[in-house]
């Protein structure tokens, strides 16, 4: 009566709370490492250690996971080695299937903020690729692309990989897609976009995924990925006999020394005993699938061109005493057909033309690239490698020259190839010298087919969302103030109900040309912002319905690269030693990698996994009251 001493109500909240907080700790600590695992890619389990023998630890691996817990108590955690040393066999919370609840929840977490950023943005873009993972499964890695309003910047965050179990068909690819969008909170009323690779069950007219999905969603536009377009682009123009011969060679010769460690130091010490070491000891093997990326392989192979063949030289002299008849043999063919003059003017040639799209390659990449900079490049490179053409003579006879200095090199004189009346297995252009003949065999026909390709490929797919590219002040300022207008309304028409008044949209257009007039006048031309993304934090509230139309722009695609990053990620997570991994571990281990800018409340977790998962060991004070 006299307050001295608590009643017993609040003694029992104390004593409960006191004991939440012990267990909290506890938990908190495995969740930490499990989080630290999943940051660095480290595998948590070893051999059996879902349930350690505590008597068998210090002899047996139980894995980084056990490692890790180990290290924590040597490094002070007195709650956590109690826990350990005091805690019942079932209740250690340590266990795989702990394990997996635990990273269910915090991959939620990670792909809770993503939703509630899109969200928080309005409308936002679905890309999507599927892949076949180590356990032979087919998995479709799903990323959203939007506007993060409170930095305005564009990002293309990575949300889930879901297993195509019912085949990967265009239906099956559109509902997958769709019930995953539903099932993450999304509004697919919201979706403004669309951004696949060229397959047919993704983009068929008719019966494709992206043809499905626009037409239950109109708004949902379908932008072929511009990286997709290039590397067909490079396939297409690569055709030529010629240079399937090359490649074909290069990757006979990256096979040889790669298959053999013997043949590999041959290469090494012929490397070593040449007057100027290049950086690169390795032939590399041309790219299966990014044919764009083979440019790498065909510069590395230039330049340990002569070195090669100083290597297959010396093969030979040391003769049957020192290789086998099979590495004799392959040596000696390998020898004569690098020293072709046809090969050494397509390995240079073909290196020279790649190079023009190899800025453009990762120009294309960007996250925050939006589809008017996209094209911008596009028609950079495509008029660069006009000019090229035009100017024919003057090019292909500097690459001539690097022709000749590579069979100087290597002790050969550059020839025609023999020529006859009617041929139709090879090349058979009638040429009176070596620099005429392959200018007409290779440099020519490489370009024209870019060319064309480039301006067949990259036409816009639809035309009428092009046209909202009007509202960025350098293209604004080129055009009319009509011709602006008249363009503008078409996106009107078709997201209407996305402006915040569209009746008022050609008077806003008005003010803000006005606005960039006088900051041109004031500043100069180079003050004028040049894409979408450059545009967005100056559309204040003066403009509410330009601000939307550049939000819409930045939405829609370029690239599917985002969700070809997430494959990377899968491959290194889902290795051949965790090839049993479950669709939902997979996710949230992956969300922790990529998502290193996204923190984990490890409070929240807790929280959530007592929701979830009611245990013995109480995670909750429910007599507390807030």
């Amino acid at each position: 009566m006299e307050g001295k001493t608590k009643d017993i109500a609040q003694l029992t909240n104390d004593g409960l709370a006191a004991r939440v907080a012990a267990n909290r700790a506890k938990l908190e600590a495995i969740i930490k490492i499990l989080i630290l695992c999943g940051r660095q890619n480290i595998p948590l389990r070893g051999h059996r250690d879902a349930s350690r023998n505590k008597e068998a630890a210090d002899s047996a691996n139980c894995g980084n996971f056990w490692a890790l817990m180990d290290f924590r108590v040597e490094a002070g955690d007195k709650i956590l080695a109690g826990h350990i040393a005091s805690a019942p066999a079932n209740a250690t919370y340590t266990s795989g299937d702990i394990q997996n609840q635990l990273i269910d929840i915090i991959g939620d977490q990670i792909a809770q903020r993503i939703v509630d950023r899109v969200k928080d943005a309005g409308w936002f873009t679905v890309i999507a690729d599927e892949v076949t993972d180590v356990a032979n499964k087919e998995q479709l890695s799903l990323v959203l692309r939007y506007v993060d309003l409170s930095t305005k910047v564009v990002r293309e965050d990575f949300v889930v990989f879901v297993e195509c179990a019912a085949g990967v068909t265009g239906e099956a690819l559109a509902k997958l897609i769709t019930d995953t969008i539903t099932s993450l909170g999304l509004d697919l009323g919201k979706l403004r976009g669309q951004s696949y690779d060229g397959a047919g069950n993704m983009a068929g007219a008719r019966k494709g995924a992206a043809a499905r999905i626009t037409e239950k969603y109109p708004r949902a536009l379908y932008l072929h990925c511009a990286s997709h377009c290039l590397n067909l682009v490079v396939v297409s123009s690569l055709q030529d006999r010629l240079v399937q011969n090359m490649m074909g060679v290069v990757t006979r010769v990256a096979v040889f020394f790669d298959s053999h460690p013997k043949r590999q130091k041959a290469l090494e010490a012929a490397l070593n005993d040449a007057d100027e070491e290049p950086d690169i000891s390795k032939v590399k093997d041309l790219c299966r699938t990014r044919w764009v990326q083979r440019l790498d392989a065909l510069e590395s192979f230039l330049a340990l061109h002569t070195m090669l063949v100083v290597c297959f030289n010396a093969i030979l002299d040391e003769g049957p005493q020192a290789w086998s008849r099979d590495s004799i043999t392959d040596a000696n063919g390998l020898l004569t057909a690098i020293t072709n003059t046809d090969f050494i003017a397509a390995l240079v040639i073909v290196n020279k033309c790649l190079h023009y799209v190899r800025g453009i390659t990762s120009s294309l990449q960007a996250e925050a690239k939006d589809l008017i900079a996209g094209m911008h490049d596009v028609s950079t490179v495509t008029a660069t490698l006009a000019e090229v053409r035009r100017n024919g003579d003057k090019y292909h006879g500097e690459r001539f020259e690097v022709v000749k200095s590579v069979c100087e090199a290597v002790h050969v004189t550059p020839s025609l190839p023999r020529l006859c009346g009617r041929q139709t297995q090879r090349n058979n252009v009638q040429a009176d010298t070596p620099v005429q003949y392959y200018r007409r065999a290779l440099t020519v026909p490489i370009l024209d087919h870019m060319v064309s390709e480039i301006e067949a490929r990259f036409t816009p797919h639809h035309s009428t969302a092009l046209q909202g590219f009007c509202a960025i002040p350098a293209l604004l300022l080129k055009m009319s103030m009509d011709a602006a207008k008249s363009q503008v309304q078409e996106l009107v028409k078709l997201y209407d109900d996305d402006f915040v008044s569209g009746r008022s949209m050609e008077a806003e257009l008005h003010c803000w040309r006005v606005k960039w007039v006088k900051a041109k006048a004031e500043h100069g031309e180079a003050s004028l912002p040049t894409s979408v993304s450059a545009a967005l934090p100056h559309a204040s509230q003066m403009f509410p319905n330009i601000r939307c139309l550049l939000q819409l722009l930045a939405t829609l695609p370029v690239t599917s690269c985002s969700s070809e990053r997430s494959f990377s990620a899968l491959k290194l997570v889902k290795d051949r030693q965790r090839s049993v991994m479950k669709n939902s571990r997979l996710t949230g281990l992956t969300l922790l990698q990529v998502h290193h800018d996204i923190p984990v409340d490890v409070g929240a977790v807790i929280d959530e996994f007592a929701r979830r998962h009611p245990r013995r060991m109480q995670l909750v004070n429910v007599l507390h009251s807030e």
